[in-house]
Order: C-alpha cells, then structure tokens, then sequence
C-alpha cells in the first residue's frame, strides 16, 4: 500500500476522534450512586469482598456499554457494520470465543504445572467458604468477560479495522497497541516493564483478528486469560490486594522464575507461555473470510 499523507491524515484523523470523545466520555459519565451496592461501615470481610467485586462488575459492564455506544455511533456515521468493528454476527462467533477460551486455560494449566514442579507454587487452602468462593468465581467471570469485550472493542475493533483500511496493518496496530499500553497507566501499581508488555500483548492480539477476521478468539483468550487471576494470583501475604483471587498461594525460588510478590502470571515462564500459546494460534492458523455479518 502506497503511502499518501492526504490518505494517512483522513484514516487518522476520525480514529482520533472517537479516542478523544471515548475518553471524554469515561471522564465525565459515571455510574450512578444508586446504582452501587451498599458496603456497610464495619461489614464482614466476605461482605466487604463482594461488594467491592459487585461494584467493580457493574463498572465494567457500564464501560462496556459506554464504549458500544461510541463504536456503534461512528459506525453509523461512516454506515459500518458489526463486523468491521471486529464483531461479525454468525455462526462462528461461539466457536471462536469457546477456542479463545482454550487457548488461555491450556495456556494456564501448562503454567500451573511448570510453576509446581520447578517453581515452588503451593496451593494452601481457600480464602473464602465455600458460598463466597462461588460468588467471587461468578462475579470474577462476568467481569472479566466485560474487560475482554470492552478492551477488544475499544482498541482493536473501529479503531484498529479503520486504520488498517487507511494506513495497512503493522502502522495500524502498532498505534492501537501504544495507546492501549499508554491507557493502563491510569491503573495503580503499573510500570514501565508492564506497559512494555501490555504493547506487545496488543500487537498480539491484533495479530489474532487478522488470522480470524474477528475479535471473537480475541475476547475469549483474553477473558480466560485475566480469569486465571482468581488462581494463579498474588502469593501470601498480597492475596488481599487481589480482588478476584479464591486460594492461598506460596511460592518459592528466584522472582523471575516464579513472578515473587507479583504472581507467577508475572514470572518469565508465565508471560512467555501467554504469548507462546497466542503466537502458536497465529502462526498455525488457517484464516477463512467470514461469508457474512
């Protein structure tokens, strides 16, 4: 593809739009209060632990449907359907969430195995009885699959399909991946080496939607991928600073074989099979152009 900067600046100029009016919107539309579950001063632990996730699962599902509305307004405005934003409406999308899915716990199995056997990883008992255990897992997976959704969407669906069209595929995913790495440092805790891999996590991921013409694989791996959290989480005693995770953990070793105070999904053996089993999908899959939307 030939570059043309006339070409180049009308590609980029409404991708640019819709992150300035997306951010605007987060910044300035909030769930509402009454829409919050009470935690109640002096409340129980377990209570306190579900009212947060609640809370945290109502804002993520609010975000969602933020993001669906601006992605859903400028794909009206340039008459852009489902799956150019990265959704196509078929028969496929179930098959491609349930590989996704796949793909992350084979990815995590593999890397509870290693970590057991050469790691030190020690599960030592639950958190939580066995009710708030399974509140916390339902909570935990409906969250979690509003992150996948709202952050496929948000970076690789109009934005990413819209440049690609414009500019061609490596600029186009490069400029989503930054700024999905540049939007995280609005999280607590984050750093440099984490932004860094959150980049390349992105190019990744774009990778995934040029092999499968969708985003459906994409969400599911991505989803699984932050579930494994309520496992394979922060070691004691950082289990409470995470509020997804369900067990007691120990660890034992060098940090960079077991990921230390951050978890073994932090380790090098855990980033290295999160993009090993994602860099596998993309080399050996067979793409096939959805037939319709």
């Amino acid at each position: 593809m030939s570059f043309s900067p006339r070409n180049a600046l009308s590609t980029v100029t409404p991708v640019a739009g819709y992150f300035i009016l997306s951010f605007l919107v987060l910044r300035y539309i909030h769930l509402p209060g009454f829409a919050r579950l009470a935690d109640m001063p002096g409340s129980d632990p377990a209570a306190h632990a579900i009212a947060k996730l609640g809370n945290m699962c109502l804002s993520e599902l609010f975000l969602l449907f933020l993001i669906c509305c601006v992605t859903a307004a400028f794909a009206a405005i340039e008459h852009r359907d489902a799956a150019f934003c990265g959704f196509p409406l078929n028969r496929t999308a179930f098959v491609r969430i349930a590989q996704g899915c796949g793909l992350s716990l084979v990815g995590a199995l593999i890397l509870a195995a290693f970590e057991y056997l050469f790691g030190g990883l020690r599960f030592t008992g639950l958190i939580w009885s066995g009710p708030v255990t399974i509140s916390i897992i339902l909570l935990s997976a409906l969250t979690l699959a509003a992150v996948g959704f709202t952050e496929e969407l948000w970076f690789r669906g109009y934005p990413q399909r819209r440049l690609e069209d414009g500019i061609g595929w490596w600029p186009a995913a490069f400029i989503t991946s930054l700024v999905f790495a540049l939007c995280h440092l609005a999280n607590q805790g984050e750093n440099i080496v984490e932004i860094i891999l959150l980049f390349l996590s992105g190019l990744v991921l774009c990778g995934l939607r040029r092999v499968t013409f969708s985003l459906w694989l994409g969400v599911g791996a991505h989803a699984v991928a932050d579930f494994s959290d309520i496992i394979l989480g922060s070691p004691d005693p950082h289990a409470d600073d995470n509020p997804f995770q369900i067990v007691h953990l120990l660890v034992d070793g060098p940090a960079w074989l077991n990921g230390g105070d951050n978890g073994v999904m932090f380790s090098v053996p855990g980033i290295s099979t999160q993009y090993l089993m994602m860099l596998v999908t993309i080399l050996l899959f067979r793409p096939s152009q959805p037939k319709g939307s």
